[in-house]
């Protein structure tokens, strides 16, 4: 019982300086523990390519609307300090600090089985 002790310490004291080399698998890329991010002011925000997502665009009867963050908005909504200009079929159009940007949805690609294969080919 004392050896597997002794056995169970040793792995433990050895083990510290090692294992602080390695780095958590659940961290975020580029985490430093004890570091803190201001958050930034929205006027002075600088414009990035991924600051808005678009997931979907909805054209029918009662009109036009996008979902951008998981937002469901309409052509003269704000979002983050954007202005949503327009709503096409494909795209939408923000402004932001006077410079417009353009999100478009991916295109949708039908593929059809090759002759001889299950699940419908010609």
């Amino acid at each position: 019982m004392s050896r597997l002790f002794v056995f169970v310490l040793t792995l433990l004291i050895m083990g510290g300086p090692v294992s602080a080399a390695f780095r958590d698998p659940m961290q975020p890329f580029g985490y430093r523990p004890g570091e803190q991010m201001s958050a930034p002011d929205a006027q002075s925000q600088a414009l990035q390519p991924d600051m808005f997502r678009l997931s979907a665009i909805f054209c029918g009867p009662r009109g036009k609307r996008a979902v951008i963050n998981d937002r469901h908005l309409e052509e003269g909504d704000e979002i983050d300090g954007a202005s949503l200009l327009n709503i096409d079929s494909y795209s939408v159009e923000l402004e932001m600090q006077g410079k417009k940007i353009k999100l478009e949805l991916l295109p949708i690609t039908v593929k059809t089985p090759s002759k001889g294969l299950s699940g419908g080919g010609k």
